[in-house]
């Protein structure tokens, strides 16, 4: 599996993102998405949330906080365990 630094790299040479290096800090690159691709990846985003809000919206606030509960602990298991 590629490291985040490879992978960056090979979006930035594709011309998806673009690094900047941090005024404020020399050891890092910020990066941000190449503005030709924002529009497209804004309106993937909209329309892969558009359903898990709507679900969320007919959820009772007790629901919600389950959903939420159970998304934390899932985070958490993802991250390796740590509580």
């Amino acid at each position: 599996m590629p490291t985040a630094s490879e992978l960056v790299g090979g979006l930035s040479r594709a011309g998806i993102v673009e690094r900047a290096e941090d005024p404020a800090n020399r050891r890092r690159i910020l990066v941000s998405l190449a503005e030709d691709f924002r529009p497209p990846l804004e309106t993937f985003v909209a329309r892969r949330t558009e359903p898990l809000l709507r679900a969320l919206d007919g959820l009772s606030p007790g629901e919600r906080a389950g959903f939420l509960a159970g998304l934390t602990g899932w985070v958490r298991e993802v991250q390796g365990g740590e509580r």
